[in-house]
This record gives C-alpha cells, sequence and structure tokens, in this order.
C-alpha cells in the first residue's frame, strides 16, 4: 500500500500542474474550469486590488496618480507574492517595487489570495475523488454508479429520525419521503469511505499550497500592557463598545489565565462616528498612566455601554469613579484633555485600518493577522511555548 504524499509548492501558472493521481495529472486549468468562474473572478480582483495600493502609494508622494504606469503581472502570478525587486509601476519621479506593494496591501493580498486558494483547493478535491473512483470503476470493469452499492435503511431508523423531527418542533410533512433521504444520505457516507480508502493507497500528490499568512510590523509607540514584558505578545486593537469587541477583551483575560506568559497590549481602534468608542479610549489610556489600567478595564466591561450618541460618564461620574478605581481626579481629567492621548488613539485606529482592517477586534498575534473573535484556548495554541 502506497501512503498519502504531500508535496506543498505552489503553481504557477495555468499549465503547471495542481496535483497527481497515480501519475496523472491535474492542471491547473484544468481546476480552475472547475470553479466555473470563481477563481477567474478573484484573480482579476487581485489585478484590481494591486493596483489600488499602487495608486495608494503614488498618491503618499504627492504625485498625480494619472501618470502612473502599471506594469502588474498577471492574476495566476499575483497568486503568490511578488519577489521583492520586481517593479510593478511607474511614475514620473522613479518605479514602485513588489516589495512596497506586499508592504503597503499584505492584508488584503493575503485575504484574496487565501480565497483563491481555498476555492481552488475545493474544486481540486472534487476533482481528485472522480479520477480515484474513475480508475477504481475502469480496475473493476464497472460503472462509477456502481462502485458503492445502494443503502439499505431499516424501519427503525426511518421512525427515529421522524421522532427527533417531531420533538425539535419540525414533524415530516411527508414520513414517505424520510427514507430516500436517509438512503442518499448512508449512500453520501459510503462513497466518502470509499475515497478515503482510495486515497489512501493511490499515489496522491497535491501541489497547491496554502497561502501563508504576512508577518505585519506596527509602530511600536507606548500603549496600555497586561502581562510580563518579555513574554509572546498579541497587539490587540479593539474598543469597548461594540459587542465583538468587548468579548475578545474578556477572551484576553482568560488567556492571561490559561498562559499568564503572554503579554497583550491593548491598541485602540475608534469609530469617528461613535465619540464614546473614543471616550473609553482616553479613560483606559488616562488609567493606565494613572496605575489604574486593571481596574477601568474592569469598570467598562462590567457595565453596559451608553446608547448611541450618549457618553459613558460625565465629569461627575467620572470623578466618583476615579475615587473608586484609587486614582486622582484631576489628573484623569488633565489626562483625558490632553492633546498627545487623542494623538495616540487617533494614530493607532488610522495604522490598523490602512492595514486593511475595517472593524475591531484586530489582532496580530506575534506580527500574525487575526481577525474578529478568537477563543482564548485557540490563542493558547497558537502562541509559541512557554520559555519558563
Amino acid at each position: 500500500m502506497i501512503g498519502l504524499a504531500l508535496a506543498v509548492v505552489l503553481a504557477a501558472s495555468e499549465a503547471s500542474p495542481a496535483a497527481r493521481v497515480a501519475g496523472d495529472a491535474i492542471s491547473l486549468a484544468e481546476v480552475d474550469a472547475a470553479t466555473e468562474g470563481r477563481a477567474a473572478a478573484l484573480e482579476a480582483n487581485l489585478v484590481e486590488t494591486a493596483g489600488a495600493i499602487v495608486r495608494e502609494i503614488v498618491a503618499g508622494t504627492g504625485e498625480n496618480v494619472e501618470e502612473v504606469v502599471l506594469s502588474l503581472p498577471t492574476g495566476p502570478e499575483l497568486a503568490s507574492p511578488l519577489e521583492p525587486p520586481r517593479v510593478v509601476a511607474r511614475s514620473p519621479s522613479g518605479s514602485v517595487t513588489a516589495s512596497a506593494l506586499e508592504s503597503r496591501g499584505a492584508l488584503r493580498l493575503y485575504r484574496l489570495r487565501g480565497e483563491l486558494a481555498r476555492v481552488r483547493r475545493r474544486a481540486l478535491d472534487e476533482i481528485v475523488e472522480e479520477r480515484l473512483l474513475a480508475q477504481e470503476a475502469g480496475r473493476r470493469d464497472i460503472a462509477v454508479e456502481d462502485l458503492v452499492e445502494p443503502a439499505r435503511v431499516e424501519e427503525a431508523e426511518v421512525a427515529a429520525l421522524v421522532a427527533a423531527e417531531e420533538a425539535a418542533g419540525r414533524p415530516a410533512a411527508d414520513p414517505a419521503r424520510v427514507r430516500p433521504l436517509l438512503e442518499a444520505r448512508a449512500r453520501h457516507r459510503a462513497r466518502g469511505a470509499l475515497v478515503a480508502k482510495l486515497r489512501g493507497e493511490a499515489k496522491v500528490e497535491i501541489l497547491l499550497g496554502e497561502v501563508a499568512p504576512p508577518r505585519l510590523t506596527v509602530s511600536s509607540r507606548p500603549a496600555p500592557a497586561l502581562g510580563p514584558a518579555d513574554g509572546p505578545t498579541i497587539l490587540l486593537f479593539a474598543d469597548y463598545r461594540r459587542p465583538a469587541a468587548r468579548r475578545m477583551h474578556r477572551e484576553m483575560d482568560r488567556l492571561r489565565s490559561l498562559r499568564p506568559d503572554v503579554r497583550v497590549v491593548l491598541r485602540d481602534f475608534v469609530s469617528d462616528e461613535d465619540p464614546a468608542t473614543a471616550e473609553a479610549a482616553f479613560l483606559v489610556r488616562c488609567a493606565d498612566r494613572l496605575g489604574g489600567l486593571d481596574a477601568m478595564r474592569a469598570a467598562l466591561l462590567s457595565r453596559d455601554p451608553p446608547a448611541p450618541g450618549e457618553p459613558w460618564l460625565d465629569a461627575a461620574s467620572r470623578a466618583q469613579l476615579a475615587e473608586t478605581l484609587g486614582v486622582d481626579a484631576a489628573s484623569l481629567e488633565a489626562c483625558i484633555e490632553s492633546a498627545d492621548m487623542a494623538r495616540a488613539i487617533r494614530d493607532d485606529s488610522d495604522e490598523i485600518r490602512a492595514l486593511g482592517f475595517e472593524e475591531p477586534p484586530a489582532m496580530l498575534l506575534e506580527g500574525r493577522p487575526l481577525a474578529g473573535l478568537q477563543k482564548a484556548e485557540t490563542l493558547a495554541a497558537a502562541l509559541p511555548a512557554k520559555t519558563r
């Protein structure tokens, strides 16, 4: 028996093999055709997005983007990171290299490349399955549909499903249709088991690799932080108002219970349309400056966010909260009014948006991007092992 051989490389062109099944090549063009246009649309989106990123780079220099001449590669080449020295555009004052493109658009390009890779892999898996079944049918000299025998379903199985559906409030409109459903499920399971067996026996080489996440870099400006300074680091860009961001803060607290060696740096991701998000950022940053970070976070996360258009706290309530938290009320007010604090909050939010994140929570785990709600257990497993 020959086991599954997995070679991870990226197919570079439509003529490149995406896989081999017992020596029989499956081309990338065949895979893309099986995606019914989804791969082509994603490649076109990659080219369009790369062009937009180049124009952003040129606009940042003050040049007229209308004078930019793009020399971007085709979609198939953009499916993987480009060589850094490659020139992808020219302007009157010089050229734009792939290095600048990949740096500026790292997250946006990674997401599109990842989606393209997943679309292709799903199509490839279906082609491999069909190829294995066809080869097995040929070996037995039977039709593919005859490889799996008709399923037999007992009356007890039908009755059990009908009862389960009724108990769940979904009574079967026609119990007679339950049997064909169960037969189809059983046949599907049998087909899956046969394919798994054939994959284990055949030499299957998968030549489409996954897209590695980029390592993003952000400024190292001071920010509130939890945990030891020398531990593995997660940068959390969030606010204290939006539900997903609040849940992520709680998951970070759970993570610190699971991994006390982890350092969580609290960066801001506020909304210009919702002043309450910036207000909470001021409160946390200023409490951190005055030695009350943990207490202020706990206070914000334990109370309901204000209604739209309403503040978290008025001046009197802030003074009362400061007394409760053990921080100086006058110093807290002065910090909240400081221009440097406002600038830090704005810079954090602008920076994470420029990387391609659209809403909180967003995270960088040792530089690797993560978006949306993540469980503490998932983060703990993804972090480097404890060193002490």
